[in-house]
């Protein structure tokens, strides 16, 4: 992806309006992510209303996290997984 096509999509309309979807959602994002940038990521979680949506932002952490934090970001998952009823 290029980032002019990434941001598009940042940019394009959900199918559902976000407070429409009622699955658990999880956003995991690194605290310097420069393609969905913690602030872009806090307001998508403010439009959700489901009942296990959760925001994580890890310190330190880029846009590949599952590269540069990989036990982390599995941590926060699992965790966040288990507690998934």
């Amino acid at each position: 992806y290029t980032l002019t096509s990434l941001r598009t999509q940042i940019k394009a309309p959900l199918a559902k309006p976000a407070k429409e979807i009622q699955i658990p959602i999880l956003l995991l994002t690194g605290e310097n992510d420069k393609i969905f940038p913690p602030e872009f990521m806090k307001n998508v979680y403010k439009s959700l209303s489901s009942e296990y949506t959760k925001l994580k932002i890890i310190k330190n952490g880029s846009h590949l996290i599952f590269q540069e934090n990989l036990e982390e970001s599995l941590e926060i998952i699992t965790s966040w997984l288990g507690k998934i009823k």
